[in-house]
């Protein structure tokens, strides 16, 4: 399984044993330091717009908020990587989307 990270957490409910897989994504490149806040890229590769791996302030969230204002036009990858929720364009929520998960590490659902 070269570039993942397989996280096993077990627990154990009511005297039965749970055992819960989580497959996740792990960049083989270090995270960037020169960019501000920096959260892995969730599967799928939402969020991270410039494909570094990495979803980052002065990268990612940078050119979703350009998007939004109209600053830069967008590749389809781009559009396809900013648009947190399907609607087909970079709207306020996706950016507002990038930036909660860079500050909290929270998936939107």
């Amino acid at each position: 399984m070269k570039g993942k990270t397989l996280l096993i957490l077990g627990a154990l409910v009511g005297g039965t044993g749970i055992l819960i897989y989580f497959l996740t994504r792990k960049p083989a490149n270090p995270p960037p330091t020169d960019k501000g806040m920096v959260q892995p890229c969730p599967v799928g590769s939402l969020g991270d717009i410039d494909n570094d791996g990495w979803v980052t302030e002065g990268g990612d969230f940078e050119l979703a908020r350009k998007f939004w204002l109209g600053e830069l036009v967008p590749t389809d990858e781009e559009l396809r990587r900013a648009d947190w929720d399907g609607c087909g364009f970079v709207t306020m929520w996706d950016v507002l989307d990038i930036w909660n998960y860079l500050l909290y590490g929270v998936y939107p659902n």
